[in-house]
């Protein structure tokens, strides 16, 4: 089992660590989930599938996709864990679980049933996380519908204008957030579309009343 220290990382010895020593962690040690050279940001407490699940951590590359990560402390438990990941698996390429190797073996039934996550579990020694790669996530088919219905209406709306501009289309008259991503998915290269939205985000194209802060990786 491959381990990875993060000796930039330290919280007070003979503790467990919270959710926030996980999450700088992934900032710092990004080549766990994506490629060293790719442009990507991350972004936590996103809700997706209509904010049904607010995710720990969502990763957007336009090569490598949109990689959602949740966490699993020793503080946590499995409760919500099968319906996160049906959430996650329903709009992202990549999924990882992070979970403590206490929280293992208890949820082990619940990640048999997806074949397709990651499983990275970690453990705390002197004050610095150690981390362990259990299985490699593979790529998870999806509706990319679902994916895009994570993004705010205005932000369908300037992604849907940017997109008429580049192909040079008028801007059709499509009403709500199911019309404008119906039309992207059906007047457009399906694979354009998804790479323009994860770009969108990587430049900071957000709603500027619901601002998402943006950790370049």
């Amino acid at each position: 089992m491959s381990k990875v220290k993060n000796s930039k990382t330290p919280f007070a010895n003979d503790s467990y660590a919270y959710e926030d020593d996980i999450k700088l962690f992934i900032l710092k040690n990004r080549g766990l989930f994506i490629k060293d050279d790719e442009e990507a940001v991350a972004l936590f407490e996103k809700g997706i599938v209509h904010s049904h699940t607010l995710t720990d951590c969502l990763i957007f590359s336009g090569e490598t996709g949109l990689v959602g990560i949740e966490i699993k402390t020793a503080h946590d438990s499995k409760k919500r864990l099968r319906r996160q990941l049906k959430d996650y698996t329903a709009v992202c390429d990549y999924v990882y679980v992070m979970i403590h190797d206490v929280m293992y073996t208890e949820v082990q039934d619940i990640l048999q049933e997806y074949a397709q996550v990651g499983i990275y579990c970690y453990n705390e020694i002197k004050g610095h996380l150690i981390v362990g790669l259990i299985r490699p996530a593979v790529y998870n088919r999806h509706n990319y519908a679902t994916t895009l219905d994570t993004m705010w209406y205005t932000e369908l709306r300037d992604m849907l204008s940017y997109l008429c501009f580049e192909h040079g289309k008028k801007i059709p008259k499509v009403h709500g957030k199911k019309g404008m991503e119906h039309y992207m998915l059906t007047h457009f290269n399906v694979e354009e579309v998804v790479k323009t939205y994860y770009y969108r985000v990587i430049d900071n194209k957000h709603d500027p009343d619901k601002y998402e802060k943006h950790y370049r990786l």
